[in-house]
């Protein structure tokens, strides 16, 4: 549990020391740098460590837990098809946005005391 929590500080510290701005090198198309899919890529991974985490404490549901991931994996979808040209300020502006409204339906599923689903027997 200590080294689950260490490693989760860990990624956390590095995602707050990475400011957008910071990653957000621009080439002469407009488009990012490998630093900004990184920092996408960071956040992508650090939402799905709160997903696991917040079904196995039995704080969201399996439905909801099942949701939230789908809604991950379109954007890590999106993500991709983004990426074949590299990213560009909407594009970037896009998955952002996308993340910051995963993780506040995450806030709000793990608020919600739907632990169950839609009746018992959902875990």
């Amino acid at each position: 549990m200590k080294k689950v929590l260490i490693s989760l500080a860990a990624v956390t510290a590095i995602a707050a020391a990475a400011s957008p701005a910071a990653a957000a090198h621009n080439d002469r198309h407009g488009r990012y740098d490998h630093a900004a899919s990184r920092q996408i890529d960071q956040r992508q991974a650090q939402i799905a460590q709160r997903i696991d985490r917040a079904f196995y404490r039995h704080h969201i549901s399996r439905w909801e837990a099942n949701q939230l991931r789908a809604e991950l994996n379109r954007i890590e979808a999106l993500e991709h098809r983004f990426e074949r040209n590299g990213l560009s300020r909407a594009e970037y502006a896009d998955l952002s946005n996308r993340l910051d409204g995963l993780q506040a339906h995450l806030r709000e599923d793990r608020r919600d005391d739907d632990r169950y689903g839609y009746g018992y027997g959902r875990w």
